[in-house]
């Protein structure tokens, strides 16, 4: 299977770290809103460095039709103690997830199966991925925080 997701109306494709500079300028408005939302976890800066790093593959959902962007995606291989791989998806973060989040998921377990992992891990998921994703079930991740 490859590593492309494609629905009716939606294309999901990795991008490659050699086209990360020329594609930024299509990915900087989806990482401005994540750093928006979770200023901490996800600046700008950090995000375009992991994915330059390779530490973070991230994926662009877009149109077919329209060749609009829709949602980016970043997912990376995590190996556990015990020796077990996940992927994890790490961040998204786009509008109307309802049109590519099924193409999300099919990119993530195919490449998630090619790359020897026997779970998906979706960090910090929001109760309406739960709603989106009904196969999927919420484990014991929660956030507790205090400002000091």
């Amino acid at each position: 299977m490859s590593s492309t997701g494609t629905s009716e109306a939606v294309e999901i494709r990795p991008i490659p770290q050699d086209r990360l500079a020329a594609l930024w300028p299509a990915l900087l408005p989806f990482a401005e809103k994540l750093a928006a939302r979770f200023p901490d976890d996800w600046p700008v800066a950090e995000l375009r460095r992991q994915a330059a790093a390779g530490e973070l593959v991230l994926w662009l959902a877009y149109d077919r039709a329209a060749l609009t962007p829709l949602a980016l995606m970043g997912t990376d291989l995590f190996t556990h103690p015990s020796g077990r791989r996940s992927l994890r998806v790490r961040m998204t973060a786009g509008e109307g997830h309802a049109r590519w989040v099924r193409a999300a998921e099919r990119v993530a377990v195919a490449h998630a199966r090619a790359n020897g992992c026997a779970r998906i891990e979706i960090d910090e998921a929001r109760d309406g991925w739960s709603r989106a994703l009904p196969d999927y079930r919420r484990v014991r991740r929660s956030t507790l925080t205090k400002e000091l």
